[in-house]
C-alpha cells in the first residue's frame, strides 16, 4: 500500500503542472517551515546560490511564484541536491534507509527508482481543485 502512495504522489507531482490549469506550485501552506528554509522573493532565493543552483538544476529556472518554501517539496533530486553543494540534510540529518522518518521536516531516503531524498509531512493535503489530482490516483 505505502509503495503505490508513493508512486501515486510521484506521478501527481510529475504530471501536474501539465495537467492543472496554471499549473502546480504549492506555495507555503505551512506556518512551521521545520527548519527548511522560506524564500520570500525570487532575490532572496538568488541570494542562496545552493538552493538557487538545485532549484535551476532540477526545473531548469528558479521558480515563477513567492514565497518558496522548501518544506513544501516532498522529494528532492538527491543527485542535484548534493551537486548543489548543499550540506548533508540542510541542517536535518538522513535517516538511512531502512529507518523512518517520524518527524516533520525529517529527510530520508526514499525507497523509489531512482533513489530520492525525501521530507516527511504528517499530513497530506490535496491540491485545491482535487480534479487535478483525482485523474492520476483512481
Amino acid at each position: 500500500m505505502r509503495s503505490s502512495l508513493a508512486a501515486c504522489a510521484l506521478a501527481l507531482l510529475a504530471s501536474a503542472a501539465a495537467a492543472c490549469p496554471g499549473g502546480f506550485e504549492a506555495r507555503c501552506r505551512s506556518a512551521d517551515d521545520h527548519g527548511w528554509p522560506r524564500f520570500a522573493s525570487r532575490a532572496a532565493l538568488q541570494a542562496d546560490a545552493k538552493w538557487s543552483k538545485y532549484f535551476t538544476g532540477v526545473y531548469g529556472e528558479l521558480p515563477a511564484a513567492y514565497p518558496v518554501c522548501v518544506f513544501d517539496l516532498w522529494f528532492l533530486d538527491v543527485k542535484a541536491y548534493f551537486a548543489a553543494g548543499l550540506e548533508i540534510g540542510g541542517g536535518h540529518p538522513i535517516i538511512p534507509f531502512p529507518g523512518k522518518p517520524k518527524h516533520d521536516g525529517d529527510l530520508f531516503y526514499a525507497k523509489l527508482s531512482p533513489v530520492q531524498l525525501g521530507i516527511y509531512h504528517s499530513q497530506v493535503r490535496l491540491a485545491a481543485d482535487s480534479r487535478c489530482c483525482s485523474r492520476c490516483c483512481s
